[in-house]
């Protein structure tokens, strides 16, 4: 299909460059003036130094490219203070280099034949997520098709030669104004790049190509160890995931609406939104999870672990794998059992580590919101509307890879957790008893001897019939870091305000005041950080008495939620429904201005059990 589309593409350009005429094209002249800057491109120019200084959208800086050989390349980028860095890679070393932070992550030594290492054109193929037409684009500029160049310029805009000048200007008509222009220099290869609107790129091949050295760092530089083959998977890994970031947030289109089933397992996305069944042990849950969202969960990790791993190992100038491991390695053993299974499960039926699946599950724990619960005298009828906001880095992609996933493990109630491909907890759920549950993080980051939140979260959801019961699976439990949750139950109309941290916990009753909560409004636990706490209370007190569907959903208006808000889910429990929003896929703007899509939870724990009947029937014939 790709190649007859290409051919398809191919036909055209080449059709109108021929109805335009052969006749001393300028933009075949300008593809030839490039030839230089495309050999380096596809790799014909094993050895080459490229230097470029830019004025672009007003950040000015330069950024240097070199290599010597395929395993003897670099890359310097000086944007200003905070923009600042050098990656280096020589047969024998890794470097990393941030100058403003005074920080080097080194890499040493021979890599195994099977090692993933930094491949500049991997990540640009990998990033690309490449359509038929930029699959054509890019093998033109590679030199596999360089044929088509000419022809695509010309259908993107009119090119004239100014051979006095060494320049070609674009125009989008022939009369119209120059809107860019290539200049190139009197000797060697130079160019300049320049637009209407002031943006500029001078480009220079240097004449000596010298790698980086760093044998004399200057006096303070923090030098980090790490595994080289570690360091180049996560640099690797970690610009691709970010390209792909940029494309998705420019290109990203909703999922159509499907059903896909495997046996044990359903998933279905409707109006823009992924609700997924899993069921048996919980091994067999994991292998479902991993083989129906495999390429998402692997997004997942990348973004999680190489994204947020390389901007938290700069920040805190430590090496963000090894303090998740560190983190784990306490958690671990406080686990259910269950949940680690099923995170084994995950592993084997995504074909991703199992060690990068463990890890990544400690990345919950870092997550900040806002919640409440609305009931009795301040709601229309009395009814319980519990809201939940995470507010999470919109900027990671995690929306794209949205699920919600309901499951009944063997002896437990029936839950449905809002959450994201690769993640087992839980941070926002219900369950088939009227219980729903929300947190928003605190302080105590390296408090890790206790049950993952998340993980804590899904056995009060999973065990609690009450909130009496939620109470003491909550009280009993080993906790970690501080933490804040609403815990509501629809059957009662009661909520808890829970204030936990290793050493104590507190529960809040609605309508109590709190210290650090002292806006009292009858029948309501409100919860939120400084101004948006205030308005969040405001809001509960104009709306008193009237509040129901609608005015429960407005409570979760900006800036109650953060611009960052990832999603906004308003539970129902005695109704058993729920509303759910997600930031959106392009802009990632936030959830709380985004579509509600309303979900029957009976209707979802309905169809759980056809989906194991369906599991029992298939393996009976």
């Amino acid at each position: 299909m790709l190649q007859r589309s290409s051919r398809a593409i191919l036909a055209v350009l080449l059709c109108s460059f021929v109805l335009r005429g052969a006749d001393a094209d300028p933009a075949q002249n300008l593809v030839e003036k490039l030839g230089p800057l495309l050999d380096t491109i596809n790799g014909k120019a094993e050895k080459f130094c490229l230097k470029a200084a830019f004025d672009v959208a007003g950040q000015k800086g330069s950024v240097e490219v070199g290599a010597r050989n395929a395993r003897t390349f670099w890359l310097k980028l000086d944007a200003g203070k905070d923009i600042q860095g050098t990656i280096s890679v020589t047969p024998e070393e890794t470097w990393l280099y941030i100058p403003s932070k005074e920080l080097v992550f080194k890499g040493a030594g021979a890599l195994p034949e099977n090692a993933e290492k930094i491949d500049p054109v991997k990540i640009a193929l990998a990033a690309a997520n490449l359509q038929a037409s930029t699959q054509v684009a890019w093998n033109a500029l590679r030199g596999e098709q360089r044929e088509v160049l000419a022809p695509m310029i010309n259908l993107a805009a009119f090119v004239e030669e100014k051979p006095a000048s060494k320049a070609f200007e674009f125009r989008k008509e022939k009369e119209g104004p120059v809107l860019g222009a290539i200049k190139f220099g009197e000797t060697g290869f130079e160019i300049e790049i320049s637009s209407k609107n002031g943006d500029n790129i001078h480009i220079k091949r240097a004449d000596e190509i010298e790698p980086p050295v760093f044998t004399r760092l200057p006096q303070g530089v923090n030098v980090v160890e790490v595994p080289r083959a570690e360091l180049e998977r996560a640099l690797h890994r970690g610009a691709a995931r970010a390209i792909g970031i940029l494309g998705e947030d420019q290109l990203a289109v909703p999922p159509i609406d499907n059903v896909v089933e495997i046996p044990g397992a359903r998933l279905e996305i409707k109006d823009g939104q992924r609700v997924c069944w899993l069921t048996g042990s919980p091994a067999e849950m994991g292998r479902e999870h991993g083989k129906l969202f495999a390429r998402e969960i692997r997004k997942v990790m990348d973004s999680t672990l190489y994204v947020v791993g390389f901007a938290y190992s700069v920040g805190k100038g430590k090496w963000f794998l090894d303090d998740l491991r560190g983190a784990w390695k306490r958690l671990e053993p406080h686990c259910d059992k269950e949940y680690l299974e099923e995170l084994d499960g995950l592993a084997e039926g995504s074909g991703i580590p199992r060690d990068e699946v463990r890890i990544a599950a400690v990345f919950p724990e870092l997550f900040h919101c806002s919640g409440f619960a609305v009931a009795k005298d301040a709601t229309v009828g009395g009814k319980l509307f519990h809201g939940r906001v995470l507010d999470y880095m919109t900027q990671i992609g995690l929306q794209h890879v949205q699920v919600d996933f309901v499951t009944k493990s063997p002896g437990k109630h029936a839950t449905i957790n809002v959450g994201y491909a690769g993640f087992v907890g839980c941070v926002t759920g219900m369950n088939d008893a009227q219980i729903s549950m929300g947190e928003m993080g605190g302080r105590g980051e390296g408090n890790w001897d206790g049950t993952p939140m998340a993980f804590l979260m899904r056995r009060v959801l999973e065990r609690s019939g009450t909130l009496e019961d939620a109470r003491k699976i909550m009280t009993d439990a080993k906790r970690t870091c501080e933490y804040y949750y609403v815990i509501a139950d629809g059957k009662s109309r009661e909520a808890y305000g829970v204030a936990a941290w290793p050493e104590k916990i507190e529960f809040l009753k609605q309508g109590e005041t709190h210290p650090l909560l002292p806006s009292s409004v009858p029948g309501c636990v409100l919860l939120s950080g400084g101004d948006r706490y205030t308005l969040l209370a405001q809001r509960a007190k104009e709306g008193f008495g009237k509040l129901d569907e609608q005015g429960a959903l407005d409570l979760m208006k900006r800036p109650v939620a953060m611009s960052s808000c990832l999603h906004a889910v308003l539970f129902i429990p005695e109704d058993q429904t729920y509303y759910a929003a997600h930031a959106s896929l392009r802009g990632h703007k936030p959830a709380s201005e985004q579509k509600y899509v309303k979900h029957n939870f009976k209707e979802q724990v309905e169809m759980l059990s056809k989906v194991e009947e369906k599991k029992v029937s298939a393996a009976e014939k």
